[in-house]
């Protein structure tokens, strides 16, 4: 049986290749849009962002799909975590 640090290095692991899937495969193919770092001949990295110039390839539908999935795929731990911190107490008194 795994032990508990593999299974946490696991979920990063997992976490990052969800991250990537989604920001960079998914958003260049619905949207025409990519998120990376890249290093210049100075050594300084900066964040850089790339977008599809002509709007009019992108479609209405795969744009709102795309913002909607982003916007609750993160916002939905932060309300697992208040509705589990919520419920906890009444928890502990039926056990």
């Amino acid at each position: 049986m795994f032990n508990a640090l593999v299974i946490n290095e696991l979920i990063a692991v997992v976490a990052v290749i969800d991250f990537w899937f989604t920001k960079n495969v998914n958003g260049k193919k619905l949207l025409g849009v990519r998120w990376f770092f890249d290093e210049d001949e100075y050594g300084t990295e900066k964040f850089m962002f790339e977008c599809r110039a002509n709007d009019e390839l992108v479609g209405f539908v795969w744009s709102k799909l795309f913002w909607v999935v982003q916007i609750t795929y993160t916002l939905l731990p932060f309300v697992m975590i208040i509705t589990r911190i919520v419920t906890a107490p009444f928890l502990l008194v039926n056990i």
